[in-house]
């Protein structure tokens, strides 16, 4: 298992940051052009091309942003469960 650091926007092991140790976010994002499925690790749109590293960061810097609450297997769309540290 890995994915995303929302502090550090990077691809790491794991279930959480081995720097900060917040939780990894995990999944897809929607590009917000063509609709299709995106990596968090993507720079661009696989469908069509287009950047998309702006909406991706602006999305993990919402759930970085988001204190107490841990982001538990949640993905870009929302979908996951949520605790309080």
């Amino acid at each position: 298992m890995g994915g995303m650091c929302p502090i550090h926007r990077w691809d790491a092991g794991g279930k959480f940051c081995w720097k900060c140790g917040s939780t990894l976010v995990t999944g897809t994002f929607n590009c917000p052009y063509c609709k299709a499925k995106v990596d968090l690790v993507n720079s661009f749109c696989q469908e069509c091309g287009r950047p998309v590293q702006k909406e991706i960061k602006e999305f993990l810097e919402k759930i970085g942003e988001g204190g107490e609450k841990s982001v538990v297997g949640k993905n870009a769309d929302g979908e996951g469960d949520e605790r309080s540290d």
